[in-house]
C-alpha cells in the first residue's frame, strides 16, 4: 500500500483539500437545519464526523516534532495561524454586537461575560461559580485543535511508537470523563484531549492509500459508519450522536467509530472527486482555504437577511451556503489584491 509518509511536508494533497472542501460545506448545512425528522437526520448525520473529520485531516499532514526546541517553534506557529484569527474573529464580533448596541459598551458585566466566554472557549454555555459563560460558538474548534494537536505532539514526543497509541487512548479517555463529569476546563482543554485520538487515527492513515478499491471501500465505510451511528442515533426525536462541543459521547467508543467511518466515507468521496479536476478545482479551492471560510460562518448571523428563510430550515441552508461562499469569494479577492499590493511595495 501506498506510503504517504514519503509526500513532501509543504506539498497540499488534492484528495484532503477535496475532503475539507465537502466538509466545511456541510458544517454550515448542519449548523442550519434541525427540524422536524428529516432536518433531525441530516444534523445527526453531519454532526457525527464534522469536527472529527478537520482532527483527522491535520492528523494526516501533521509531522511531529523530532525535538523540543521544534515543538515549540511548531506551537508557536500553530498559535499565530489558529489563535490569533480565532480571537481576532471573536473581537470583531464583540465590535459588531456593540455597534448594534451603543449601550453595552459601558456595560462592565458585558465586558466582563466576554471576557470568560474567550477564556473557557466553549461552544456551549456554562457556568463557573455564580458566573454565567456564554457560548463562544463554532471558534470553539480553533482552541481544541490548537491544543489538541499540540498535545498530541508533546506526547509523540515524549513515547515511544509502541507506547503512544496506549497514551493516546488514554488522553482521549480522560477528556470524555472531564467533559461528562460537568468538568470543563479553560480553552475547551477536555474537547483538546477527546480529539487526540483522532489525531492519532489520522497519523496511522498516513501509511495507507484510499486509492485501492475506492467503491468497495465507499460500500464499506458507509454500512459501517451508517450501523454505528444507528446505536448511537437510534431516534431522530432525540439528539444522541456525538456532539463534541456539548460533551456529548454516546456509547463510546462506538459514537468514535461513526465519526471515523463517517469521516472516511468524506475523504474516500474526496478522493474520487479530487480525479476529476474540472468538478474539483473549487471544492479543493475551498478546501485550502476552509478556515477563511469557517471565520465567515461564524460571523454570518450579522446577515441573516440574505440567507434565511422562514419556516424553510433546507432552502435557508442553500442559501446560506451560497451567500457564505459569495462572501468567501470576496474576501478571497481583497486578500489577493492585499498580498499583490504588498509585493509590489515590496519591489
Amino acid at each position: 500500500m501506498e506510503n504517504t509518509n514519503l509526500i513532501p511536508e509543504k506539498r497540499r494533497i488534492d484528495w484532503i483539500d477535496c475532503t475539507k472542501g465537502i466538509a466545511i460545506l456541510l458544517v454550515i448545512v448542519g449548523h442550519t437545519v434541525s427540524q422536524y425528522t428529516r432536518g433531525s437526520v441530516v444534523r445527526g448525520l453531519i454532526f457525527s464526523f464534522h469536527m472529527p473529520l478537520f482532527f483527522i485531516m491535520s492528523g494526516i499532514t501533521y509531522y511531529c516534532s523530532s525535538s523540543e526546541g521544534q515543538f515549540v517553534e511548531k506551537a508557536y506557529k500553530a498559535a499565530k495561524k489558529l489563535l490569533i484569527p480565532a480571537v481576532a474573529v471573536y473581537v470583531l464580533s464583540i465590535l459588531i454586537t456593540v455597534c448594534k448596541s451603543p449601550e453595552l459598551m459601558t456595560d462592565l458585566a458585558f465586558w466582563k461575560g466576554r471576557v470568560y466566554t474567550l477564556l473557557f472557549a466553549s461552544g456551549v454555555g456554562t457556568s463557573f461559580g455564580t458566573m454565567d459563560v456564554f457560548a463562544l460558538g463554532a471558534l470553539w474548534f480553533c482552541f481544541a485543535l490548537f491544543f489538541g494537536r499540540t498535545i498530541f505532539d508533546y506526547l509523540h514526543l515524549k513515547f515511544s511508537e509502541s507506547q503512544f497509541g496506549i497514551v493516546c487512548m488514554f488522553a482521549s479517555l480522560t477528556g470524555i470523563i472531564f467533559g461528562r463529569g460537568g468538568v470543563w476546563p479553560l480553552f475547551s482543554i477536555d474537547i483538546a484531549l477527546a480529539a487526540v485520538l483522532f489525531f492519532y487515527t489520522g497519523y496511522k492513515m498516513k501509511n495507507y492509500s484510499l486509492n485501492i478499491h475506492p467503491y468497495k471501500n465507499l460500500i464499506l465505510f458507509i454500512f459501517v459508519w451508517i450501523i454505528s451511528l444507528r446505536f448511537t442515533f437510534p431516534d431522530a426525536g432525540q439528539w444522541t450522536y456525538m456532539e463534541l462541543a456539548c460533551r456529548r459521547y454516546p456509547l463510546f467508543p462506538i459514537c468514535y467509530v461513526a465519526a471515523i467511518f463517517g469521516t472516511l466515507v468524506f475523504a474516500q468521496i474526496g478522493c474520487i472527486l479530487a480525479k476529476f479536476k474540472v468538478i474539483s478545482r473549487p471544492i479543493i479551492y475551498i478546501g485550502k482555504n476552509s478556515m477563511y471560510l469557517f471565520f465567515i460562518h461564524h460571523l454570518d448571523g450579522n446577515w441573516t437577511q440574505f440567507w434565511l428563510v422562514e419556516n424553510h430550515q433546507f432552502y435557508s441552508a442553500v442559501e446560506r451556503v451560497i451567500v457564505d461562499l459569495v462572501v468567501f469569494y470576496m474576501f478571497m479577492m481583497v486578500l489577493k489584491g492585499i498580498k499583490r499590493l504588498g509585493i509590489v511595495c515590496g519591489n
